[in-house]
C-alpha cells in the first residue's frame, strides 16, 4: 500500500485534552500519533465533534488549534 502522507507520522501515547466550545467543555483524550500536519486521537466516548478544537498536550503545555478531518466509530 502506497503512502501518501505529505509528513511522516510518530506513534506516540500521550495525555491529552480536547477543548470545546471555546473552553466550555473538554474531553480527555489519548494522542496516538502526531507529525507536522495532524494529530491522531482517540477518545473514550462516542459523539459528534465540532469541525475545530483545541488539542492541549500537557506534556509540553503548548495547545493547538485544530480541524477534525476523520472520524471513525468504535
Amino acid at each position: 500500500m502506497e503512502n501518501r502522507r505529505a509528513h511522516p507520522r510518530h506513534a506516540v501515547q500521550l495525555d491529552g485534552k480536547l477543548i470545546l466550545a471555546n473552553g466550555a467543555r473538554t474531553l480527555d483524550c489519548v494522542i496516538l500519533d502526531i507529525s507536522e500536519g495532524g494529530a491522531r486521537v482517540s477518545v473514550g466516548v462516542q459523539m459528534d465533534l465540532p469541525e475545530k478544537v483545541y488539542l492541549w498536550q500537557p506534556s509540553i503545555d503548548s495547545v493547538f488549534d485544530c480541524e477534525v478531518r476523520w472520524r471513525e466509530a468504535r
